[in-house]
């Protein structure tokens, strides 16, 4: 299933203004639910494992604050799920917890290194969005047409995320 909706990447060009320099996107953002129908964040890099997961949302100042921010410890790894509620899991752990999603609010969620040497494509999602996912769906857009949306399995996920890498 393929929706297209505008893309908005405010922080990433906020970014590449404190860097100095424009940040390269390796790989993938994606949205899920768990089998507990909890959303969960998914993220498949493909140049380095990323450290530190945003969520923002793009009508806002691109200078306020993310609404919530996950950072990895422990080992790296290209991919990686976690729930968005905030609630530690594995090597993820909100360090600003997010607040309930609002309804008809647009959200974007995108992984990024510590360093700010790489940066996943992020994906744009509404909770009616999450509501119409199942167990196993992942939603994403990919470098090829980052305002086209994809609902497709974990495995088809991870195989666009480092197609023509």
């Amino acid at each position: 299933m393929t929706h297209r909706r505008a893309l908005l990447v405010l922080p990433l060009p906020l970014l590449a203004l404190l860097t100095g320099c424009t940040v390269p996107v390796s790989g993938l953002t994606g949205v899920t639910v768990g089998r507990d129908g909890r959303p969960m964040g998914v993220v498949q890099s493909c140049e380095a494992p990323m450290d530190q997961v945003l969520l923002y949302v793009p009508a806002k100042d691109p200078e306020a604050p993310p609404e919530a921010t996950w950072r990895r410890s422990g080992t790296p790894t290209e991919f990686a799920t976690w729930p968005l509620s905030g609630e530690a899991t594995g090597d993820w752990a909100a360090q600003r917890p997010p607040k309930p999603l609002t309804p008809h609010v647009t959200y974007a969620l995108y992984g990024a290194t510590e360093d700010s040497s790489w940066s996943t494509l992020p994906v744009e999602f509404t909770p009616e969005d999450l509501a119409a996912l199942k167990p196993g769906q992942v939603r994403y857009a990919t470098a090829a047409d980052p305002d086209v949306y994809t609902t497709g399995s974990t495995d088809a996920f991870r195989k666009a995320a480092c197609a023509g890498e």
